[in-house]
């Protein structure tokens, strides 16, 4: 159930966020980071994913939706789209931790940034709804 409900917190991210979106060039260069770490860890992980292959894509696919939807967010926020990141980054040491190698301080990196992710994404937010309260 795991997977399921952070599938379903990227989700609600997602809803936060598209009001937000709007279509920039200025982000790219957020794109190509998460595209490079995206590719660099389906290489390693879709072929030890074995009966876990589709869910896996499925949250994968989520949560580049989210980091996405955050990198376009305007105004542009650099908490939003650093909490983005982090997120990815987060998932993406527990996959490979999971399915390909066992990740030394395994605990300190993964929770490290996540809540990284979380505090960043939660700051963004917050200033978000603060600076829409007083216009």
């Amino acid at each position: 159930y795991g997977l399921s409900a952070f599938a379903l917190a990227h989700l609600c991210y997602c809803i936060c966020f598209l009001p937000w979106f709007s279509w920039s060039k200025q982000p790219l260069k957020y794109v190509a980071i998460l595209a490079v770490l995206l590719v660099a860890v389906l290489i390693k992980v879709v072929p030890n994913t074995e009966n876990l292959l589709v869910p896996v894509v499925i949250y994968m696919s989520i949560i580049t939706l989210m980091a996405l939807l955050a990198f376009f967010a305007q105004p542009s926020c650099y908490f939003l789209s650093v909490g983005a990141l982090f997120f990815i980054l987060s998932d993406s040491l527990i996959a490979l931790n999971k399915f390909v190698f066992t990740l030394p301080y395994e605990h300190f990196l993964v929770m490290g940034t996540y809540y990284l992710a979380q505090y960043c994404l939660f700051y963004a937010c917050i200033k978000r709804c603060k600076q829409h309260a007083t216009q």
